[in-house]
């Protein structure tokens, strides 16, 4: 699990709390390594580019980089997703399994 802070002031002003909110519960209904790569995107855009590390890589740029770097960090999200995947498959199966 990981747990991670960004600072009111780092997020673009379209990014209110009823965004933040959206974005949460988008975060929490994925089930697919797609919907997964398209909420962390989202994120990416929403914070400031002034609050961002001199080598800051986007998710799209880390996943499509065609040099070492980029390639490790892919298969470490493929890693990632796929385990996440799962969990939430398992999660899906004992939510049914308690609904019948």
């Amino acid at each position: 699990l990981t747990e991670v802070s960004v600072p009111l002031e780092a997020l673009q002003p379209l990014w209110t709390s009823m965004n933040r909110k959206s974005w949460g519960r988008k975060l929490h209904s994925s089930s697919s390594a797609e919907d997964l790569l398209q909420v962390l995107a989202s994120l990416d855009g929403a914070i400031k580019i002034e609050y961002l590390s001199s080598n800051f890589e986007t998710t799209g740029e880390l996943l499509y980089s065609s040099n070492e770097k980029g390639r490790s960090w892919s298969l470490i999200y493929v890693a990632i997703v796929n385990m996440l995947q799962k969990k939430l498959e398992t999660q899906k199966n004992k939510e049914s399994e308690n609904f019948i």
